[in-house]
C-alpha cells in the first residue's frame, strides 16, 4: 500500500501537471515565510488578505497571494494532503482546466467572503471584535473537495487507517470540522471555508446541468501559460501527415478510452485504475 502511494505521488510530480505545480509553489513559499516569526509577519502583511476592504484597496494582489501562505507546518501539511488526494480525482474527472477554475475561483470566493464579513465587523454592523488578516489554501481546497463530492458523491476514497469512505461523507466531515467544530478563534478564517465550499457546490451543480462556469478564468490561465511557455526550438521533421479519416479514428479511439476510464472511476473509484490507465489519463489531461 505504501509503495503504491509513493509511486502515485512520483507519477503526479513527474507529469509536471498543474496540481503538482500548485503544491510545489505552496511549499516554496512556506519555507522562507516560516523561518522566523519576523519573516512570517512580513510575508503575511504583504501577501495575506488584510482585515477589511479599506486596507484591501491598497493590496488587491492579496486575494490571490493569500492562498500560497500557511501558518505553520500542520496548516500546509493537511491542506496539501487534501489537495493532492482530491485534486487528482477532480482533474481526472473534469479535466485540468476546469480543476484550475475550481481551485482558484474557490480561493477567490473564500477571500471575498472573508473580506465582506470582516468589513461588516470593522464598521460595527456585526458586533464582534475585529480580527487580523487571513492566509491559507483552505478555501480553495474545500472548493475542490465539495466539487468532486457533489459530482461523484458515492465514489469511494481509501482513507488511511479507515478504509474506503464515500466522497460525500468526507466532504461533509471536512466542512463541519473546518467551520463548526474548529477551535480556531478566527471566525473570519471560517468564512473563507464557507465561501470556498459554496463555490465548489455551485460549480458542480452547473457542471451537472451541462453549463460552463468560469470560462473567463480559463482564458486568463491559458493566456498566462502561453506567455511563460518556453518556445521550443524549431525542428524539421519529415513525417507523413495523417488523413482526416486517420485523425478522426484516432481521436474517437482516445475518447472511448477516456470514457471507459471515467466510467471505471465513477463505479469503483480512482484507486481502482491500473498504472497504465492513470498514466493515459494524466497524458490526456495535460493535452487538454
Amino acid at each position: 500500500m505504501a509503495n503504491f502511494i509513493i509511486e502515485d505521488i512520483k507519477r503526479t510530480f513527474k507529469s509536471n501537471n498543474d496540481l503538482a505545480k500548485i503544491i510545489i509553489a505552496n511549499v516554496i513559499l512556506f519555507i522562507p515565510s516560516n523561518l522566523t516569526e519576523g519573516l512570517k509577519q512580513s510575508f503575511f502583511s504583504i501577501l495575506g488578505i488584510p482585515e477589511s476592504f479599506f486596507e484591501f484597496f491598497y493590496q488587491p494582489w492579496t486575494i490571490v497571494s493569500y492562498m500560497f501562505l500557511h501558518n505553520g507546518f500542520n496548516h500546509i501539511l493537511f491542506n496539501m494532503l487534501l489537495l493532492y488526494s482530491f485534486g487528482k480525482i477532480l482533474a481526472g474527472s473534469i479535466g485540468n482546466r476546469a480543476f484550475l477554475t475550481v481551485y482558484f475561483i474557490g480561493g477567490l470566493a473564500g477571500g471575498m467572503a472573508y473580506l465582506i464579513f470582516s468589513t461588516l465587523i470593522s464598521i460595527g454592523i456585526i458586533p464582534l471584535t475585529p480580527f487580523g488578516g487571513v492566509v491559507g489554501a483552505s478555501g480553495a481546497v474545500l472548493a475542490v473537495i465539495v466539487a468532486i463530492a457533489t459530482l461523484s458523491p458515492n465514489q469511494e476514497l481509501n482513507m488511511m487507517f479507515i478504509g474506503p469512505v464515500r466522497l460525500k461523507y468526507i466532504a461533509l466531515g471536512a466542512f463541519v470540522i473546518s467551520t463548526v467544530l474548529s477551535i480556531d478563534a478566527n471566525i473570519g478564517g471560517k468564512m473563507v471555508h464557507v465561501g470556498g465550499a459554496a463555490y465548489g457546490y455551485f460549480f458542480a451543480m452547473r457542471h451537472k446541468n451541462g453549463k460552463s462556469t468560469g470560462l473567463w478564468f480559463s482564458r486568463i490561465i491559458e493566456t498566462l501559460k502561453n506567455l511563460f511557455k518556453r518556445q521550443a526550438k524549431m525542428k524539421v521533421a519529415y513525417k507523413r501527415p495523417k488523413t482526416d479519416e486517420q485523425f478522426n479514428n484516432e481521436k474517437a479511439e482516445h475518447q472511448e478510452q477516456v470514457d471507459a476510464i471515467l466510467d471505471k472511476i465513477s463505479k469503483s473509484g480512482y484507486d481502482s485504475l491500473t498504472k497504465k490507465e492513470k498514466e493515459f489519463l494524466f497524458n490526456m489531461n495535460n493535452k487538454g
